[in-house]
């Protein structure tokens, strides 16, 4: 466990055992993050994920990245942006 991330109201969160998660995560209640074909995320420094995402697979979240409420993440999702959307699609970079 990393000391600097932090859960809100973790309701509803499932996470995969084999999901790596860098420092300063933040993620809200209602979030999956799960495996596909037995690979699981792997997300970077400073993520923020918002309530009711889910994010399957063997996929990469750069560092940097705010998903937004209710986001299906599939695919890799670039470092410094915010996605949003099911699927997730990148709508603005920092």
């Amino acid at each position: 466990m990393v000391p600097t991330s932090a859960l809100g109201i973790a309701l509803g969160v499932a996470i995969h055992c084999n999901t790596v998660i860098g420092s300063y995560f933040s993620m809200s209640h209602n979030v999956t993050i799960g495996h596909k074909n037995g690979k699981a995320p792997k997300i970077g420094n400073y993520v923020t994920i918002s309530p009711s995402c889910n994010i399957v697979g063997d996929i990469c979240i750069g560092d940097n990245v705010i998903v937004g409420i209710g986001s299906v993440v599939v695919k890799n999702v670039p470092a410094k942006s915010m996605i949003a959307g099911n699927p997730a699609k990148v709508i603005k970079y920092k």
